[in-house]
């Protein structure tokens, strides 16, 4: 009995010294500079406990960065959830060409966050841009996008980054599913919308929940779509959490601060990472 526990202890001994370096020491590292007043660049430092966590409730801009992260987080995730299972309920009954269209759908998702960025930040130019083009053809009034919808167009960029992702994710739900199933209700005069409705989304409930889930992780640590594209700019209106995190800590050098924000996100995000492993655990039960 002993041989087996120590062949255990060394077979989770790689994994419980990376998680040690990487996750725990870190985290222990931030929690003690975000109790001190820590400056980045001058020597010297003042213990003040719980003083950056209050000055971060008292903080305006704290609470506007928290606010922009909740609306991104919110359009991102509610647009992009039923855009993703339209998309992959109408790409499932495509019988030829499916890897070429499955293809086109996760490009944007291979493509690096900065090459993208950059790529939509030239869409979006106001006068030359190939939107400020069309907008010109079709008679409307140009847009500065990136001044005076900032926020949505940073959504609609991340909306076409992320949603082939959740697409593929989709896809593998619905062939997973059982035949079986759909052929009762089609026995039973069940049309594809009734069939959809009433078979199809219920079974995809676990799916649903994972692309929430994951989905919302995603877009409140969003960081470079933001940086590159409008720097969280026009006076703050796109300045998400984590854009204002890194200001704090190497823009004005306080590291102590910037640890508090990190710790703040970090709390926002502890329901949906507990929501994420119950769902894997049922997951795991159910197989």
């Amino acid at each position: 009995m002993r041989e087996k526990y120590l062949a255990v202890a060394v077979g989770l001994a790689p994994a419980g010294l990376v998680g040690l370096i990487f996750v725990v020491i870190p985290l222990a590292i931030s929690l003690y500079v975000s109790l001190w007043e820590w400056p980045l660049l001058r020597p010297g430092r003042e213990f003040l406990g719980l003083g950056n966590y209050a000055r971060l409730l008292q903080t305006p801009d704290f609470w506007r960065a928290l606010r922009v992260t909740l609306l991104y987080a919110a359009g991102v995730v509610g647009l992009g959830t039923p855009l993703a299972l339209m998309l992959a309920l109408a790409l499932h009954q495509v019988r030829r060409g499916q890897a070429l269209y499955r293809t086109a759908i996760f490009l944007p998702v291979a493509i690096t966050t900065v090459v993208a960025a950059i790529f939509w930040r030239w869409l979006y130019q106001p006068y030359a841009g190939p939107l400020a083009l069309l907008w010109q053809v079709l008679g409307w009034r140009p847009i500065a996008w990136l001044n005076d919808v900032a926020l949505p167009a940073l959504i609609l960029m991340a909306l076409w980054k992320q949603t082939g992702y959740y697409v593929l994710v989709y896809l593998a739900g619905l062939t997973a599913l059982p035949a079986e199933v759909h052929e009762a209700a089609r026995l039973d005069g069940a049309g594809w919308l009734a069939e959809t409705w009433y078979v199809t989304l219920p079974l995809l409930r676990p799916i649903t929940a994972f692309v929430l889930i994951t989905g919302s992780i995603f877009a409140l640590e969003s960081f470079g779509p933001v940086y590159v594209l409008t720097g969280g700019g026009p006076a703050g209106a796109t300045t998400t959490l984590v854009l204002y995190l890194y200001e704090r800590a190497f823009a004005f050098s306080e590291l102590g601060y910037a640890a508090a924000l990190g710790w703040a996100l970090f709390v926002l995000l502890i329901p949906l990472i507990w929501l994420q492993f119950r769902l894997w655990g049922r997951a795991e039960v159910a197989a």
